[in-house]
């Protein structure tokens, strides 16, 4: 089974979750009130992804994954994901691989946990430090939390991972893309 097969119900339960509401309540959502958005979409996909059995540390990582690329895109937020930096996988990049190669000082890794085996993830992490020095910028989304020095989201309806939207805002802020604002036009 292709990981689009083995994703595709958990992005299409997060999809119809969002096609339920206007664009006009998605933009406020998104640029005024990103913590009680994220906690409506988590307490109502959440379930449902149980429901068909894929609440594991994949399917959580999938969704999350999912969701935040959505969240990144729509909030104007520069993003990369699902690249390859020097033969090391990255999930999501912020802003880019040019940034990160250049001053990873003002880069941030995304890496979604899809293993509970805490030495899959020592290693995971391992990798992305080759080419983020920086530990403090290697942020995990993750099911549980596994207690790693890394600022670490756990996704749950009632945990953090509602707050990395405007963390990501903060960080990104305060990067080379805070010179370059794109405005979304209506």
């Amino acid at each position: 089974m292709s990981s689009d097969d083995w994703t595709s119900p958990i992005k299409e339960i997060l999809y119809a979750r969002i096609d339920s509401l206007t664009e006009s309540e998605l933009r406020a959502a998104i640029s005024k009130d990103s913590k009680n958005f994220i906690m409506s979409i988590l307490s109502d996909c959440i379930p449902k992804i149980a429901n068909i059995g894929r609440n594991d540390s994949k399917g959580i990582a999938a969704f999350a994954e999912s969701f935040l690329h959505y969240l990144l895109t729509n909030a104007l937020i520069p993003s990369q994901r699902k690249i390859t930096v020097n033969g090391v996988c990255v999930d999501i990049v912020i802003p880019d691989a040019r940034v990160l190669a250049s001053n990873p000082q003002k880069t941030l890794i995304l890496f979604f946990v899809r293993d509970d085996d805490i030495s899959v993830i020592r290693t995971s992490l391992e990798q992305l430090k080759k080419i983020q020095p920086a530990s403090e910028n290697i942020w995990l989304v993750s099911k549980n939390t596994h207690n790693m020095p890394n600022r670490t989201y756990t996704v749950d309806a009632n945990r953090n991972f509602s707050d990395i939207l405007e963390d990501i805002r903060g960080f990104a802020s305060s990067g080379p893309s805070s010179k370059f604002r794109i405005f979304k036009v209506s």
